[in-house]
């Protein structure tokens, strides 16, 4: 992270929920802070574990980043929390417009979804036996976890955020 602004809210879920979808609405805001490499977005993380300072796990970045030509570019990814600046670029184009968000986990894995468009994934959710660097930062396993939004350097809007549990 850098020395600007984030923050977060953790929903935990029931202990043995590892099947479960997430529908949320979101719009990112204008970066509070601006300057060459300096990146705004917001968080969407599902099978996260809270340390009460922290959250591990899995989350999908939607974020903007300024270059130093001071043209915006996309810094969409997936990370494995804490090392969100360590992770697998994905195929989103963030913008300031309002996004429907469908988050699906099946056990060991999450799918996401944009504006109801075909869904990118599925990603792993949890750590396998041996993992290191940002992959060790994932949960064991599923239980006991919940969802994580955060934002940072921005405002962001979320709402109409809706919890199921899917069938595995």
């Amino acid at each position: 992270m850098s020395d600007y602004t984030w923050a977060g809210v953790f929903i935990p879920l029931p202990a043995s929920l590892c099947h479960y979808q997430v529908d949320l609405d979101a719009v990112l805001g204008d970066p509070v802070v601006s300057g060459a490499g300096v990146g705004w977005g917001y968080g969407l993380g599902a099978c996260d574990t809270w340390s009460g300072a922290s959250a591990q796990g899995f989350t999908i970045q939607y974020a903007k980043i300024e270059d130093a030509q001071s043209q915006v570019s996309g810094n969409a990814g997936w990370f494995a929390m804490p090392n969100v600046n360590d992770g697998t670029r994905v195929p989103l184009k963030p913008d300031n417009a309002g996004h429907h968000w469908i988050i699906h986990v099946d056990g060991r894995s999450v799918t996401v979804g944009d504006n109801y468009q075909r869904p990118i994934g599925p990603y792993p959710l949890t750590a396998s036996a041996g993992s290191t660097g940002a992959a060790a930062s994932l949960p064991k396993d599923c239980e006991n976890t919940g969802i994580f939004l955060r934002v940072f350097n921005s405002e962001a809007e979320f709402s109409g955020i809706t919890v199921q549990a899917v069938k595995s």
